[in-house]
């Protein structure tokens, strides 16, 4: 596919685009997420990288600001069953717990620009990454 439309979207509104990454870079970015990114993503991030305000910098993958973004899902959730009314009673409060102490161990995510959550990875397109 051809990423041209995108990136002149995004630059047109001030974002700036760096080239793409390389499969060594795509490799460590892929490991820090613990799955293979999606073949469309990994494709458009091959071809220009995004960066700016809301996207993650993937070339450097084990910096803290996208770790936190890859918290975010159960950081946000985690928060809401300790704090708010996330969690039903019927549910069990030992399974939230659990949950709560799993943290990082569910379904694997990409950090999405613009959004507190990260998207969730479709199960046809994970894949064990090698090493990990």
């Amino acid at each position: 596919m051809n990423w041209r439309a995108e990136f002149k979207l995004l630059a047109d509104a001030g974002v700036p685009i760096r080239p793409g990454l390389t499969e060594t870079e795509l490799a460590g970015v892929e490991s820090v997420v613990r799955t293979a990114l999606p073949p469309d993503l990994r494709e458009f991030l091959s071809e220009g990288l995004p960066l700016g305000k809301g996207f993650p910098n993937w070339r450097d993958p084990e910096s803290s600001a996208i770790h936190d973004q890859l918290a975010w899902p159960f950081e946000g959730m985690a928060f809401d069953i300790e704090h708010n009314t996330f969690w039903l009673d019927a549910w069990r409060w030992s399974h939230a717990v659990a949950l709560r102490r799993s943290q990082g161990s569910g379904t694997p995510t990409v950090p999405v620009p613009g959004r507190r959550r990260s998207a969730p990875i479709p199960e046809t397109q994970r894949a064990r990454v090698p090493g990990t």
